[in-house]
């Protein structure tokens, strides 16, 4: 048996106990990726295979001509949410500005209001100004549960989950990546520790083993263990005036939050690169800022998700780890 023996047998549960997880079987990995995911096709040339560098080296190839801040246009937002113990359908539209690393901007209107979406170097938000409601953490911080945001849209995640991140490319130490090939895709298994010193999971990317290698699914966990998001990237192209540098990128993602059952489906009409120019003006405008730092005083009840990571931890790991209920 690995020394890195799992807290439970639950079909979301991503949780081990500590010790040397590097011998963690990559087998382990298998049940998760079972099926055929939304936007996934089946191919019949033979699977690149490749270490765990190499494919980190082609993810970035695509991101390494993202320097430049990108417009979508025409975005449409679909799907549902839990609200009041209830799923309420949603349909939005709006625009979506991202500059590499975390900057982020996504506004969605409809019929009754509207929701922003934002990231910056320091914090993410999230503001329902129909409920009048702002959510916001930091980046980096422990968050047990983000379901009560409601609006299953996450702007740290979807900052990764566009797929034009660069991957980190230092692969050792306790919390780089455990590596499994799949027949149809490479899988990065990324730990962490909670509170407690807990080893846990917080997210499988799964990438093409076919050229051009983009990423297509991504799984995030709960500090609990349990799966609690999945995303599905399909429709890639490349983005507009860029200059002869084809940078990849989906124009289509699906957002699934696996414990209240809601979901999120975004879909983009267009993707540009903005000029200097553009950039500037979307700089001026603030968009880019987090209103909380900025004082607005229109942002309705101010929350914050989750609570920063403990700056030490503890000398001994518990011999149990966290609970996996929901």
């Amino acid at each position: 048996m690995s020394p890195l023996r799992p807290l439970c047998q639950h079909e979301h549960c991503g949780t081990y106990r500590s010790g040397r997880w590097q011998l963690l079987f990559p087998a382990m990995l298998i049940p998760l990726l079972l099926g055929c995911p939304p936007g996934k096709k089946m191919v019949s040339e033979h699977p690149s295979r490749a270490s765990l560098p190499e494919v980190i080296s082609r993810v970035n190839r695509n991101s390494e001509g993202m320097d430049f801040m990108l417009r979508a246009g025409n975005v449409r937002a679909v799907g549902k949410y839990r609200k009041g113990g209830k799923l309420e359908s949603f349909d939005a539209g709006g625009t979506l500005l991202f500059r590499k690393p975390r900057d982020l901007y996504l506004k969605l209107s409809y019929l009754t209001g509207s929701i922003e979406i934002g990231s910056n170097a320091q914090e993410w938000w999230v503001w329902n100004q129909v409920d009048n409601h702002y959510w916001w953490s930091q980046h980096g911080d422990i968050i047990q549960d983000s379901s009560l945001m409601g609006i299953p849209i996450r702007a740290d995640h979807l900052v990764e989950i566009l797929g034009l991140s660069n991957l980190p490319i230092d692969t050792v130490g306790p919390h780089g990546p455990l590596y499994d090939v799949q027949p149809e895709r490479f899988v990065l298994g990324y730990v962490d520790q909670d509170m407690a010193g807990q080893l846990y999971y917080t997210k499988w990317i799964a990438i093409d083993r076919f050229p051009p290698y983009l990423i297509r699914e991504l799984y995030y966990f709960r500090p609990s263990g349990y799966r609690e998001i999945a995303a599905f990237l399909s429709n890639y192209g490349p983005i507009d005036n860029t200059d002869g540098a084809a940078v990849m990128a989906p124009r289509k993602i699906r957002i699934e939050w696996l414990a209240d059952e809601s979901w999120s489906e975004l879909t983009f009409g267009g993707m540009r690169r903005f000029g200097q120019e553009q950039a500037r003006r979307a700089e001026n405008a603030y968009i880019l800022e987090s209103p909380r730092i900025r004082r607005r005083t229109d942002l309705g009840t101010v929350e914050r998700v989750g609570a920063p990571p403990p700056a030490t931890l503890p000398a001994t790991i518990p011999a149990t780890g966290p609970s996996t209920e929901l």
